[in-house]
């Protein structure tokens, strides 16, 4: 029997966490940050006493208190859109240990069950996608990569070429930010029969663990070709198509130099975005299909994507700077 007096967090690691099967260490991390917000903006109570209210004031306190993002000064509010980013997170963590019924039958009955509050309502902005001018200045300034200073240390993330590299995949992928710098040589086949005229790229998403297979494009192909031939390795990283990039502030510092020296804006993370845009005006829901996000449910089952993929990716215009890139590869 579950002990009555745990806490929500404690509940949700020793209760919960055991019997997921699978749960991405991404998707690990933003529960057990968003279960830290609750045990500081809500006194940590035991799951007995939450109800409702707790939660309505759980909400309005993620609405008020200021914040500051990672090591950052400058302190902020809190948008509606990551307000209700955290409200989906604990609501996953609580629906557990709600009452036991048909849509939860392994219910643990640690939390009398309550109606969830509803979300708030805030005005959607169109996604933010690179233009074709901006993704050539893009290419052009990536030598903006390499450290500002002749005495600061050589890292694999100021090689202007890895990160030309890294625009050309993240178009043409629609591969998650760090599934596409986490990809591996070796899942790399630039000799594949047909229909792969130029060859593929595999992973596993880090996200939801599934495998994905994307066709290369000659513009890709050739970017893959030409650095190969002369790949980096650091640190013993022999497989890693990025060796050396990481999550972290000397990526977005690097990636920051370059978007100015461009004088460009926008987070590296919308380059996939660009990517599902730019496919889905080829080819209808290609982009989707790109970027994992299938159609669900019975209908899923019985559409066979994969002439309409190769349309949309052999067919995708490459911004000029891309294609000049490729050709004075000599590959």
């Amino acid at each position: 029997m579950p002990e009555t007096n745990m806490t929500l967090p404690d509940a949700w690691e020793k209760q919960v966490l055991p019997e997921i099967d699978h749960i991405a260490e991404s998707t690990l991390k933003e529960y057990r940050s968003s279960l830290g917000l609750w045990k500081t903006l809500t006194g940590n109570p035991t799951c007995d006493q939450i109800n409702r209210e707790t939660v309505r004031h759980f909400r309005d306190k993620l609405i008020s208190t200021p914040y500051r993002r990672g090591g950052q000064k400058k302190v902020g509010q809190r948008t509606p859109s990551t307000v209700n980013r955290v409200m989906r997170d604990i609501h996953v963590t609580i629906s557990p240990l709600w009452p036991a019924d048909r849509s939860n039958p392994s219910g643990l009955n640690l939390i009398p069950y309550f109606k969830w509050p509803r979300n708030l309502q805030h005005q959607k902005q169109l996604p933010f996608v690179f233009t074709a001018a901006d993704l050539d200045r893009l290419y052009l300034n990536c030598n903006a990569a390499r450290q500002p200073s002749k005495f600061a240390r050589w890292c694999p993330m100021n090689e202007p070429r890895l990160w030309r590299l890294a625009l050309v995949l993240a178009l043409n992928c629609g591969a998650r930010t760090w599934d596409l710098f986490d990809f591996k040589i070796s899942k790399i086949r630039l000799n594949e029969p047909e229909p792969y005229q130029f060859g593929s790229i595999s992973f596993h998403a880090q996200k939801t663990g599934k495998l994905h297979r994307f066709p290369l494009n000659e513009c890709a192909a050739k970017h893959l070709k030409a650095y190969l031939a002369d790949p980096i390795t650091w640190h013993g990283q022999t497989d890693r198509l990025f060796p050396g990039f990481y999550k972290g502030q000397t990526f977005y510092k690097t990636w920051k130099r370059i978007c100015t020296a461009a004088e460009s804006s926008g987070t590296f993370e919308s380059m996939r975005k660009t990517c599902v845009t730019r496919h889905n005006s080829v080819v209808w829901n290609a982009g989707f299909w790109l970027s994992g996000h299938v159609q669900t449910g019975v209908f899923g089952h019985y559409d066979n994507p994969s002439d309409r993929i190769f349309e949309a990716v052999y067919g995708l215009e490459q911004p000029a700077e891309f294609v000049r890139g490729a050709a004075a590869l000599g590959v």
